[in-house]
């Protein structure tokens, strides 16, 4: 006889419907198993006893025994409906923790570290993923490329597009394109392969050491700053152009600052500054650049932990709106 081929999920199904296995045990209670075990056993036992019944008794006896059947019989397709739905929430659970994993591995496991240059950076989604990342890049020659990007959405669509961005910024990172170049081609490649509805802010900067020259493209992006101890002690990196992804034959201007040991570049996305929008409450550019300032003379790590505190204290232990990334360079 052929054997009956079951998917996992069927196997899973028909232990719970027979309240056996691990199935059964992982959505119900002890309480609820003993009950479900008692009324199938109590449904058999009525079965049976309607059979004795419609031999010796008629019809009024089974219309009863078929009462007492179909009560039962609910009772258990109650509890077996329950466990169904919590078997999906398990499963999208599951599947939620395993994109987790997966956006997790996109971010820098380590980030490079030299005489003379010390990085720290941080991402928190506001849901279980999230659309923003960042990544630096060693491209030779003690020259490296620092990134920070922000997709329009949240949730699954935005870090699927966000894997898309992050692909094509390393791509043209490796090929040696200039931040203008790159940048440039980025915002192409998005026109004709994503909806108009989806777009991304980027912050692309090449910073060389041996030049002392941070040069960089800022395409949309929440404005960030070269922290220093001279004056002026704040300057934004905000030239560039529109976001990617939206306007066609678009031209993105390169700037270039001078960095010098002791400067710290902070680049960070929505989520540092839009702390409820719901109810108006934000971080303005005097709160945060007075907060830089303060700052300015801490590790990156020590910087990017403490900007993270600052915007949790705000929320009140609430739940942000939009997700939060940091990065910080800093020149020793």
């Amino acid at each position: 006889m052929r054997r009956l081929a079951l998917s996992p999920r069927a196997r899973r199904v028909l232990r719970a419907t027979l309240f056996t296995g691990t199935g059964a045990r992982r959505w119900m209670s002890a309480g609820r198993r003993k009950a479900a075990v008692y009324s199938f056993g109590l449904m058999l036992a009525v079965v049976g006893a309607m059979i004795g019944i419609m031999l010796n008794h008629g019809i009024g006896a089974v219309l009863i025994g078929l009462v007492l059947i179909v009560f039962f019989a609910s009772y258990i397709v109650h509890e077996v409906a329950i466990g169904l739905e919590l078997l999906e929430k398990q499963d999208y659970a599951d599947e939620m923790t395993a994109a987790q994993r997966v956006q997790e591995l996109l971010l820098p496991s380590q980030l490079p570290c030299q005489a003379g240059l010390c990085l720290a950076g941080a991402s928190t989604p506001a849901r279980d993923v999230g659309g923003d990342y960042y990544d630096v890049l060693d491209l030779g020659e003690k020259r490296y490329a620092l990134v920070v990007a922000d997709v329009a959405g949240k949730g699954v669509p935005a870090a699927l597009l966000m894997a898309t961005v992050r692909t094509l910024v390393r791509d043209r990172a490796r090929r040696g394109l200039a931040p203008e170049e790159l940048i440039r081609e980025v915002n192409q490649a998005l026109l004709q392969d994503t909806s108009a509805t989806q777009y991304a802010t980027i912050f692309y900067g090449i910073l060389d050491l041996d030049r002392r020259e941070l040069a960089y493209v800022n395409a949309g992006h929440a404005t960030p700053y070269l922290v220093t101890r001279r004056e002026p002690a704040l300057q934004a990196l905000d030239r560039g152009g529109p976001p990617v992804g939206l306007l066609d034959a678009v031209t993105y201007a390169v700037a270039r600052v001078t960095v010098a040991p002791g400067d710290r570049i902070v680049v960070y996305t929505d989520g540092l500054i839009d702390i409820d929008p719901g109810n108006d409450r934000f971080l303005d550019d005097q709160e945060l650049e007075a907060l830089l300032l303060r700052l300015r003379a801490v590790t990156p790590a020590e910087m990017v932990s403490a900007l993270c505190a600052q915007v949790r204290r705000l929320r009140g232990g609430g739940e942000g709106e939009d997700d939060l990334t940091l990065l910080v360079a800093a020149l020793e």
